[in-house]
């Protein structure tokens, strides 16, 4: 996870379960030494709006950026988003104190006053 700023954890509930996510773990606690913001997603929450299908069809680069671990893949996925999306990025806004997050694909901005973004790709309020 080195240069990662941000590290999702999708928690699907299972019948009346939502597994937990790293609160409270001291890999949790090595992410905000780090620098790196946790960010729990929970698809099944009341409100939430997810694209899972995005997260579905996008090819697993596991292999191609950590070969060593490749045989993790079936537990580990890691998305190049612009390869995923046709060039778009992945821009996350957070607000921890009201814990919401919105995440939406966009073209890259040639400068601070590029339109409106587009294409939400997944909302979650938990």
């Amino acid at each position: 996870i080195y240069n990662t700023a941000l590290l999702g954890e999708i928690a699907f509930a299972h019948g009346d379960q939502t597994p937990e996510v790293s609160y409270g773990t001291h890999f949790f606690q090595d992410l905000v030494e780090a620098k790196i913001y946790p960010l729990p997603i929970y698809p099944d929450a009341p409100g939430a709006i997810f694209n899972e299908q995005f997260f579905h069809t996008a090819p697993n680069c596991l292999s191609r950026v950590s070969p060593r671990d490749e045989g993790l893949a079936a537990y580990i996925k890691v998305i190049d988003v612009p390869a995923a999306s046709g060039g778009k990025f992945m821009c996350v806004v957070m607000d921890g104190e009201n814990e919401r997050a919105i995440g939406y694909l966009t073209h890259p901005r040639p400068d601070e006053t590029a339109e409106e973004d587009e294409e939400l790709a997944y909302s979650f309020h938990r």
